[in-house]
């Protein structure tokens, strides 16, 4: 099945790269990049996780002074946490492997390389990875899809390669419920949560 799944992948990204020899208005290219990666307002004890991304990304352009930007980022969403007396001490790590699908607006001034960028950002959490030093198992209670808006800014070096610096701002809480049971510390309540990250994205385009 992962065969099948990367050689579809490959023929559709050879033919849309075709497409993008052919459309100017069309492009399509590689990104990668690294991206800061928290959950809420950090808490005392939390800390951001810093993580690569990677992906495809695909520009249409709609008019002289705005582009349609879609595609399709691998990121990895969570944090990391110092407890240290509730109801003992522990530290772990909660990240939340993320396929994401930009939906923006890049606006730019015709003659200028610079743009800013708006958007929403719907994703799809396909795996947990969850690391502490005494909880022997966990049970996630988190959705696996996800919903926000994103803003930023970027810069065209040339006709190919592009910069840029992203914000997603998650509005979906991630919690099924709001309390949660884990070994150890029994059943705590919980609050509205919602991921936020910053990507710094580099891009070439066909």
């Amino acid at each position: 099945m992962k065969i099948e799944f990367k050689l579809v992948a490959f023929l559709v990204f050879i033919s849309f790269s075709a497409l993008a020899q052919s459309d100017k208005r069309f492009r399509i290219g590689p990104h990668v990049g690294i991206g800061m990666a928290q959950i809420s307002k950090l808490a005392s004890g939390e800390k951001a996780v810093f993580r690569p991304n990677f992906g495809i990304s695909m520009d249409i352009r709609t008019g002289p002074h705005v582009t349609f930007n879609t595609g399709l980022t691998h990121v990895t969403l969570g944090e990391s946490q110092n407890l240290s007396s509730y109801p003992s001490a522990s530290k772990y790590v909660d990240l939340y492997q993320t396929l994401m699908i930009p939906l923006g607006l890049k606006i730019h001034p015709k003659s200028n390389r610079f743009f800013g960028m708006i958007g929403a950002q719907p994703g799809f959490i396909y795996k947990n990875d969850f690391k502490s030093d005494n909880i022997s198992s966990y049970q996630s209670y988190y959705k696996k899809v996800d919903f926000g808006a994103i803003a930023g800014v970027g810069y065209n070096l040339g006709n190919s390669l592009c910069l840029d610096l992203r914000y997603y701002h998650g509005i979906t809480n991630i919690h099924k419920s709001n309390s949660m049971t884990l070994p150890i510390y029994g059943r705590i309540d919980i609050q509205k949560e919602s991921y936020r990250m910053f990507n710094l994205t580099a891009c070439y385009y066909f």
